[in-house]
């Protein structure tokens, strides 16, 4: 793949956003698998995401549909940096810990000590828990979400009731005033709730942007401990442990 090719691909996107496969083929007389392969690179770069038959800028999406973990990992990485710190230190010396397929997770899983055990409904949190060395490992069985990488369907439900966990570490797409928490889908949700229905407290993040996010699904989990930015608008109450950092 030519850099000449990338770069004219790469300003054709980022110029009118949206783009058929089609018309870049005919606008810059480029084949398509060349144009194919292009996008690729693109995406894997957090850059776009495919549509049929064309592609998007990642920034064009709208705020109800999944975005590529690569993509989530980096966003608004400097807000959900501060929220990890707290979290890692409320985590102390517990052992067993549930993470979900948030960006949020991942950023603590880096900070863990490597004697904890790791339950998690992400191929990418499984991956780099194994990578990094983690005493133990263990990944849930269902439907992959290509995007986020998470497991959505279980089929593992009877499995996971049968350990309590010490903490469920999750993320969300929103959140309101009163620690209402919102998600993309009941899927995504339901294998949520499975593990923390069997847990000790569940630790949320949700970084300032997502407040007064209500589009999508929304759940509240008890014994929540939730942590975001100190401008947050959240408000505490009796049902959530609330930090604000």
């Amino acid at each position: 793949m030519s850099n000449k090719n990338y770069l004219k691909i790469k300003k054709e996107i980022s110029e009118k956003k949206e783009i058929r496969l089609n018309d870049l083929v005919k606008d810059l007389d480029i084949s398509l698998m060349t144009v194919n392969r292009v996008i690729q690179q693109l995406e894997s770069e957090g850059i776009l995401v495919r549509t049929r038959g064309g592609a998007m800028l990642i920034e064009e999406i709208p705020s109800d549909v999944e975005v590529p973990f690569t993509y989530k990992i980096n966003l608004e990485r400097d807000l959900k940096q501060v929220l990890v710190e707290k979290a890692v230190e409320i985590i102390g010396n517990a052992k067993h810990l549930y993470l979900d397929d948030s960006s949020e997770a991942y950023l603590i899983l880096r900070q863990l000590s490597k004697d904890k055990i790791i339950y998690t409904s992400s191929v990418e949190i499984a991956k780099e828990a194994a990578d990094l060395n983690f005493s133990k490992v263990s990944i849930i069985g269902g439907s992959l979400n290509n995007l986020s990488k998470g497991i959505m369907h279980t089929f593992d439900t009877e499995i996971i009731k049968r350990q309590t966990y010490d903490f469920s570490i999750i993320g969300a797409r929103g959140y309101d005033d009163i620690g209402n928490l919102y998600d993309l889908s009941h899927e995504k949700i339901e294998v949520k709730e499975i593990f923390m229905n069997s847990s000790k407290k569940v630790l949320a993040l949700v970084d300032s942007t997502k407040h007064d996010k209500k589009l999508f699904y929304k759940f509240t989990p008890t014994n929540l401990i939730l942590i975001t930015n100190k401008n947050s608008k959240v408000k505490s109450s009796s049902k959530i442990e609330l930090y604000k950092i």
